[in-house]
């Protein structure tokens, strides 16, 4: 299990990294070629740039292997890559939108289930397959063995011990289940 847990902090550890040399790489293409210095991350994010633009914002650590720099900037640049970089941006926002609607954070739960809506907006609680189902099913039942019946399961901040026992990884702030595509 301790292995489990290193494994997937470190891969997220690599992941974030990469992503902030994107994001740097764009900073310093900018900065240096264009002369313009960019300060809002949120803002860096969603620019795409060429293979060829991404190289000129040299990254200093990655900057020691010269294949490996092209490579990633390649691989930045692909439609691939920006496909779903833009996918997981709307993604992202979809999230945050009955928050900005309603001015009420939604729970962990709430987020939950409107990432894995089924097909029946009259039943939200049956997800997009059997295997999300019966995560958010196993989760809700370990809550309330736990605090009772009159537990506000729905409410409640995420329960690791809760989202073990139903089977799921939490991976920033949600249930990992099965893709609904």
């Amino acid at each position: 299990m301790a292995k489990r847990v290193f494994q997937k902090a470190a891969t997220k550890v690599v992941r974030d990294s990469f992503s902030n040399a994107r994001i740097q790489a764009i900073v310093n293409f900018h900065k240096r070629v264009k002369n313009i210095n960019m300060k809002k991350a949120a803002e860096v994010k969603k620019l795409h740039l060429e293979a060829e633009e991404l190289i000129q914002g040299e990254v200093d650590w990655i900057m020691k292997d010269a294949e490996a720099w092209r490579w990633i900037c390649h691989h930045w640049a692909g439609s691939d890559f920006q496909g779903a970089s833009d996918r997981n941006r709307v993604n992202v926002t979809n999230f945050a939108l009955p928050e900005a609607e309603s001015g009420v954070r939604p729970s962990f739960v709430e987020v939950y289930i409107r990432g894995h809506q089924g097909s029946d907006p009259e039943n939200p609680e049956v997800l997009c397959n059997e295997q999300a189902t019966e995560k958010l099913v196993k989760y809700k039942e370990n809550l309330i063995q736990r605090h009772g019946p009159e537990f506000d399961w729905r409410a409640a901040a995420p329960d690791i011990e809760a989202i073990y026992h139903a089977g799921g990884v939490l991976r920033h702030g949600r249930i990992i289940a099965d893709s609904c595509s």
